[in-house]
């Protein structure tokens, strides 16, 4: 019965760590893509505005 507890953990500790890589990949993603999108956007201000990732999230 212990051995079966000590399986579940290192599933569960396996499971866990693969959702952290998805979550930093997830953000690297994002990242690119709104270099992307900014990049896209005529206006210079709005590049170097702090409301830039408003705007972004609202588009």
């Amino acid at each position: 019965m212990e051995e079966n507890v000590t399986k579940k953990k290192e599933e569960v500790n396996q499971f866990k760590e693969k959702l952290l890589e998805n979550e930093q990949s997830l953000e690297e993603k994002q990242k690119k893509l709104r270099q992307k999108m900014l990049a896209s956007k005529p206006d210079e201000n709005l590049k170097n505005s702090l409301l830039a990732e408003l705007y972004l999230i609202n588009s």
